[in-house]
């Protein structure tokens, strides 16, 4: 798996006033904190971050590369734990990176990833995609991109429970077995209800007409 990576740079001013100066200079602010640790403030290239949360590779292990000058320190493991958006542009305004041990196993969500709707062709149906992220746990460097949830066997009327995922070595789930990740279901139609044509305006129903007809001339027979 192709390490990815972050650069960062250690930041000293802290407030609203220093978050707005950082973003001006494409910058988004970040803390890194962790067990046993002191929490480091920190300052992200923006344009890393966001291609990076395009990417789909944010919800694994990040290599944290802090800029301490002439000092070469290790890259930091971490993993993103909350992104804080502008709630009108949309746009990143503060990270959250949990700094992790190799060797401990952590709990994480990672998209799950529908395979096969190409292949199921013959077999109809459609496909609704319920579960969009699984809660696994898992050592730092076992921590997969994505799940996959092959369908391409999968009949109509039947469901993908998380029980029935293949996850890779090492990785268990922590979502429930039961909770349904994929369904498939027959498609339906809507049936068509054709409205009877109207009367034109002013014209009279033929029974009406009729019975007005006979009255006339039974009218006229009296005479």
């Amino acid at each position: 798996m192709t390490e990815v990576a972050l650069s960062a740079e250690r930041r000293t001013e802290r407030g609203k006033e220093a978050a707005a100066r950082l973003r001006g200079r494409g910058m988004i602010p970040a803390v890194v904190y962790g067990v046993g640790r002191e929490n480091v403030n920190v300052a992200l290239n923006a344009r890393e971050v966001e291609r990076l949360l395009a990417s789909g590779r944010a919800s694994g292990l990040i290599h944290l590369h802090l800029d301490e000058g002439e000092k070469k320190l290790k890259p930091t493991p971490v993993l993103i734990k909350e992104v804080q958006r502008d709630p009108v542009r949309g746009s990143v305004r503060h990270l959250d990176l949990y700094a992790v041990a190799m060797d401990h196993a952590v709990t994480t969500h990672v998209p799950i990833v529908v395979h096969g709707e190409e292949k199921r062709r013959n077999l109809g149906g459609i496909v609704q995609h319920v579960l969009h992220s699984l809660e696994i746990s898992a050592l730092p460097a076992d921590i997969p991109e994505h799940v996959e949830a092959d369908v391409s066997r999968l009949p109509v009327g039947h469901a993908l429970q998380v029980k029935d995922l293949a996850l890779p070595k090492g990785v268990k789930a922590v979502t429930p077995p039961e909770d349904v990740v994929v369904t498939i279901v027959a498609p339906t139609r809507e049936k068509i209800e054709e409205a009877a044509p109207e009367a034109e305006e002013g014209a009279e129903p033929e029974v009406v007409a009729k019975a007005k007809a006979e009255e006339e001339q039974k009218g006229k027979e009296e005479k």
